[in-house]
């Protein structure tokens, strides 16, 4: 669990960031672990 760091994404989830040694230019990553659709995710 080594270099990971873990943001906070536009949609107020947690997003990984892998350690350079996995993912050389870092992209994040969405964590789709316990999330569940909201009203407030949906468009009106």
């Amino acid at each position: 669990h080594h270099g990971w760091d873990i943001i906070m994404g536009f949609d107020r989830h947690p997003w990984l960031i892998p350690p350079a040694s996995i993912d050389p230019k870092r992209q994040p990553v969405p964590s789709y672990h316990r999330r569940t659709l909201r009203l407030d995710d949906t468009a009106a």
